[in-house]
C-alpha cells in the first residue's frame, strides 16, 4: 500500500485529480492529504510523509518549482507527478531535471495519470525491492560475522587461539557486546529438547548474554553463557534467573560460573573454573545445580576405589565384549548408587581405567596413543552428564574391544599357558587363586591342580616368582626405594617383599643391587 498527496492551488482541481484517481480502482493507493500552495504542501509532506506527489507548478506563496528543488534534495525517494501548462517550458525543464516520474499537461485524462501512477507503483516497488534485498545481503552478512565472532570466541574458550593482541569483532552485534570490559562465563550441558526452555528463561529475567551451543554429546548440547558488563554488580546472576534454573531443570543440569574476568583472553581461564565448580557437584541431585568456582575446588578429590577394574580389563583384553558391557554396567551401577561422590571424583576414575586399556591396547599392537581413547579423554571434560559418559564410555570400550577380539590374546587352548600370560602382563595387581578362577571360569581346586601339573610348580609360587623377577629387572636399573619397587610389583607388606626375594635369590634386595652393580664394573 502505498500512499499520495495533491498539492494544487484550485480547490475544484485537486477535487477532480482525486475523483479520477479513485476512479481507476488502483487499491494499492491512498490519498492521505491536500495543500493549496507550496509552503503548506512542504508542512504536509513533512507531516504524512507521502510515497507519490501529485504536484501544480504554478502555486501562489511558493512555487512548484522551489518546492520541487526542496523535495529533491530532502525527499529524494518521493515519487512526484508534475501538473503544468503548455506555456510553462521552464518548469518542464525544471521537472526534467528533478527526474519525476511523470509530466501531465493541462487537461489530462484518467489514462494519462494512470500511467504516471503506475510508473510511480512500480518505481516504488522496484525500489523496495532492492532494498530488501540489500538489508537481506547485510543481515546475511552480519550473521555470518556473528558467527564468526562467536567460533573465535570458542577458540579462545577452549584455549585454540594462538594470536595475540587485540580481538576485533567482525560483527556490529558483538562490537556492541564487547565494549563492556568485565565478562563471567557459564558452562553447563543441556538436552537439546529443553534449549528454547532455557531462551525463555533468559529473556523473562532480562539476563544478559552470549548462548554459544557449539558442541554436542550425544543428546546434550555443550552451551555457554558470556556475559559482558561495565560494572561489577550488573555480571551477578539474578537471584530469580537461578531459582527458575533449578525449578525448571532436574539434577542432569549442571551449572558452573567462573569468576569475574577483564579481557577475552582470560576466557581458558574462565572456562577452566566453570567447568571445576560444576565437577564439585554431587552427581545425584533431584534438582538442578548452579555452582560459582571457588579457588579451593581446583584440588581434584581423589579416585574411588572401584571393585571389578581387574576383571573389566581382563574381559577387555580377552575380546570379551559381553563381559566387558557387563562391568561398565557394574561401575556406573555404584556411581549412581552413591550420594556423596562428585562428577570430578567420576572423571577422576574413569581416567586411570582409560589409562589402563591404553597400556594394554598399546602392549598389543604398538600403536602408541589410541585415537578413540584420546578423543575421550578430551570430550570428557566438558561431558557433566553421567548418563552421557557411561553412553560413551560404554561405546569406546566396545570399539576396543572388538579390536582386541581380533588379536585373539588369549587362543590358546591351554588354559595354563593363558593364565601364565595373564600373571605375566599383571604382576602388579591383585593376583589370588580365586580370581583368577574366576576370571578363566575354572573351578578354583581344578585351577590349581592343572597348573602346578602342567608348570611343575604351584599358583603362589609362580606368582611370586614372575614379581621377583620383574623386581629384580629394576632394582638393576634404578636407584628406587626397596618400598616403592615393592608395592610397583605387587608387594603391599615390604616385610613380605624381603622374605620372598630372600627366598628365590639368595640375597636381600640391597645385596642383589649391590653385587648386580659390582658385576658389571668387574
Amino acid at each position: 500500500m502505498y500512499n499520495f498527496i495533491i498539492i494544487d492551488d484550485e480547490a475544484l482541481i485537486r477535487l477532480g485529480i482525486r475523483k479520477k484517481i479513485e476512479s481507476l480502482g488502483l487499491e494499492q493507493l491512498e490519498f492521505v492529504g491536500e495543500a493549496d500552495n507550496g509552503k503548506t504542501g512542504l508542512e504536509l509532506v513533512r507531516r504524512v510523509n507521502p510515497d507519490i506527489i501529485i504536484l501544480d507548478m504554478r502555486m501562489p506563496l511558493m512555487d512548484g518549482k522551489s518546492l520541487l528543488q526542496i523535495i529533491q534534495q530532502d525527499y529524494s525517494d518521493k515519487k512526484v507527478i508534475v501538473i503544468s501548462g503548455y506555456s510553462d517550458f521552464e518548469y518542464m525543464q525544471e521537472a526534467i531535471s528533478a527526474k519525476v516520474v511523470g509530466y501531465l499537461l493541462k487537461p489530462f485524462n484518467r489514462e494519462e495519470i494512470k500511467e504516471s501512477l503506475i510508473k510511480a507503483v512500480t518505481t516504488l516497488n522496484s525500489e523496495k525491492a532492492m532494498k530488501r534485498n540489500r538489508e537481506q545481503q547485510v543481515n546475511e552478512l552480519q550473521e555470518l560475522s556473528f558467527n564468526a565472532d562467536l567460533q573465535t570466541l570458542y577458540s579462545l574458550i577452549h584455549g585454540k587461539f594462538s594470536k595475540k593482541g587485540e580481538i576485533v569483532p567482525r560483527s556490529q552485534k558483538m562490537n556492541s557486546i564487547m565494549k563492556d570490559k568485565l565478562l563471567l562465563l557459564m558452562s553447563f550441558t543441556l538436552p537439546r529438547t529443553n534449549k528454547n526452555l532455557l531462551t525463555t528463561i533468559l529473556d523473562e529475567d532480562n539476563v544478559k548474554g552470549i548462548l554459544i551451543t557449539p558442541q554436542h554429546h550425544h543428546n546434550m548440547e555443550g552451551c555457554y553463557l558470556l556475559s559482558f558488563s561495565k560494572e561489577m554488580e550488573a555480571l551477578k546472576w539474578s537471584n530469580s534467573f537461578v531459582k527458575r534454573l533449578e525449578d525448571q531443570y532436574d539434577g542432569s543440569l549442571k551449572v558452573g560460573i567462573s569468576s569475574v574476568k577483564t579481557s577475552v583472553w582470560e576466557l581458558n581461564e574462565a572456562y577452566r573454573e566453570s567447568v571445576c565448580a560444576i565437577n564439585s557437584t554431587l552427581i545425584n541431585r533431584k534438582k538442578a545445580c548452579v555452582k560459582i568456582f571457588k579457588k579451593e575446588e581446583r584440588q581434584d578429590r581423589k579416585p574411588l576405589i572401584l571393585d571389578h577394574i581387574d576383571e573389566l580389563l581382563f574381559f577387555f583384553e580377552s575380546g570379551n565384549i559381553d563381559r566387558v558391557i557387563d562391568y561398565v554396567d557394574k561401575i556406573f551401577e555404584y556411581f549412581n548408587s552413591k550420594s556423596d561422590i562428585t562428577l570430578g571424583q567420576i572423571k577422576i576414575s574413569l581416567r586411570i581405567i582409560l589409562q589402563e586399556i591404553n597400556l594394554q591396547v598399546n602392549r598389543n599392537f604398538q600403536i602408541g596413543e589410541n585415537e578413540l581413547l584420546h578423543n575421550f579423554e578430551l570430550s570428557l571434560e566438558t561431558m557433566f552428564d553421567i548418563n552421557a559418559m557411561k553412553e560413551i564410555f560404554r561405546e569406546i570400550l566396545v570399539k576396543n574391544t572388538e579390536m582386541m577380539k581380533e588379536k585373539n590374546v588369549y587362543s590358546n587352548n591351554q588354559v595354563v599357558e593363558n593364565i601364565r600370560d595373564y600373571i605375566d602382563n599383571n604382576f602388579d595387581k591383585v593376583l589370588t587363586l580365586e580370581k583368577i578362577s574366576s576370571l578363566f571360569f575354572l573351578n578354583p581346586s581344578y585351577c590349581s591342580y592343572v597348573f602346578k601339573e602342567n608348570t611343575g610348580v604351584n599358583f603362589s609360587d609362580y606368582v611370586n616368582q614372575v614379581r621377583i623377577q620383574k623386581a629384580k629387572d629394576r632394582l638393576e636399573v634404578s636407584e628406587e626405594k626397596i618400598y616403592k619397587i615393592a608395592k610397583r610389583h605387587g608387594f603391599d607388606n615390604v616385610k613380605y617383599f624381603f622374605r620372598v626375594f630372600k627366598k628365590i635369590t639368595g640375597y636381600t634386595p640391597e645385596e642383589y643391587r649391590k653385587t648386580y652393580k659390582k658385576s658389571i664394573n668387574y
